[in-house]
C-alpha cells in the first residue's frame, strides 16, 4: 500500500476556507478510481500519549466531544501498523530489527496492540461523547505507526481522520456486469477517461465507441456521487457498430439499473465515423 501525500498551495488559504479545501479533497477522493482511501492528519509524535495532547491542543476532535456539532456522531479507533515493530542494539553494536508483518489486504495490526494504544489515548478518548460503532462509524479515526514519509517528520506515529473513500471499482469489473463484450474496458482507465476530462454531474457524455459501456457506468457513478450536485443533471449518449445480438442494449441497461445509476439516454446502433449517426446522438 502507498501514501500520497497532498498539500494545498498557500494562495489557496486567500481564497477558501479550511472547510472548502477538505471538501474539495473529499469530492476529488470519491471519484478518483486510484485512491483507496484519504485521511486528514491531525497529529504526528512518538508516543500514543504524545498524538493524544497533540490533538486536544489542536482542537482535532473537537467536533465529536460533548457540545460539539458532531457529539452523538458514532466512532472508532483502528491501528494499522507499516514498519519494524522494535530495534535493538546486539553485544556487537549493530543494531536489530524484530519484524512483523505489514498491514494489508490479508494482515491486520494485533488487536492487543490496538486496545493499548487506544488506552494510552484515554485521557481524549474519555471526551468522546458518542458510542463506539467498529462497523459503520460516523468518524473512522485511524493511528499509522512505521510511515516513513516528510509527512511526518522524524515521528514514528501518526494520527488521522478518514474524510473520503475512493470509489469501489470492483463492481464495475466484466466479471460482474450482465452485459460483457470480448475486449471489456477497465473500470479503472473508464474512471481515468472520465477525470481526464474534468467530467461534472451536468456534462452530457458520448461514447462514440461503447460496447458494454464501461466508460458511461463510470460516468454516471461520478455523476451520482457527486459531493457537489447541481440542479441541471446531464447524461449520457452511447453509439454502437455492432447489432443487438453481439451486444445487447437490454441488458446494458440492466447494468445501470442494478447498480441504481441512471441508464444512458440513447444507445444508437451506427458507425460513429458517419456524420448522420454523431449526429443523432447530438440531438
Amino acid at each position: 500500500m502507498q501514501y500520497l501525500e497532498v498539500n494545498f498551495p498557500s494562495s489557496a488559504d486567500n481564497l477558501y476556507t479550511a472547510d472548502v479545501l477538505n471538501q474539495i479533497l473529499q469530492y476529488t477522493i470519491q471519484r478518483c478510481s486510484l485512491v483507496r482511501n484519504g485521511f486528514l492528519l491531525v497529529a504526528s509524535g512518538n508516543s500514543y500519549e504524545e498524538l493524544a495532547v497533540k490533538a486536544m491542543e489542536y482542537g482535532s476532535f473537537n467536533d465529536i466531544m460533548e457540545g460539539g456539532s458532531n457529539q452523538d456522531a458514532t466512532w472508532s479507533i483502528r491501528l494499522r501498523r507499516y514498519g519494524p515493530e522494535d530495534e535493538s542494539a546486539n553485544p556487537d553494536g549493530k543494531k536489530r530489527v524484530t519484524k512483523q508483518a505489514r498491514y494489508g489486504k490479508n494482515v491486520r495490526s494485533p488487536l492487543t496492540d490496538e486496545r493499548n494504544a487506544i488506552f494510552a489515548m484515554k485521557d481524549m478518548v474519555e471526551l468522546f461523547h458518542g458510542r463506539v460503532n467498529l462497523s459503520k462509524p460516523d468518524c473512522k479515526i485511524y493511528l499509522f505507526d512505521g510511515l516513513k514519509s516528510a509527512m511526518v517528520d522524524d515521528s514514528t506515529k501518526c494520527l488521522a481522520r478518514a474524510i473520503g473513500k475512493g470509489p469501489k471499482v470492483s463492481i464495475y469489473a466484466p466479471k460482474t456486469r450482465i452485459c460483457v463484450t470480448t475486449t471489456p474496458l477497465c473500470p479503472i482507465a473508464a474512471f481515468t477517461l472520465c477525470n481526464v476530462a474534468q467530467l461534472r454531474p451536468h456534462f452530457t457524455v458520448l461514447d462514440p465507441f461503447a460496447g458494454s459501456c464501461a466508460s458511461l457506468l463510470a460516468a454516471a457513478h461520478i455523476a451520482t456521487n457527486s459531493a457537489r450536485p447541481t440542479k441541471s443533471q446531464g447524461g449520457t449518449v452511447s453509439i454502437e457498430v455492432a447489432h443487438a445480438g453481439l451486444v445487447n442494449r437490454d441488458d446494458i441497461v440492466r447494468d445501470f439499473e442494478t447498480r441504481s445509476l441512471d441508464p444512458p439516454l440513447d444507445i444508437i446502433h451506427g458507425d460513429c465515423m458517419l456524420y448522420e449517426t454523431r449526429e443523432r446522438a447530438r440531438q
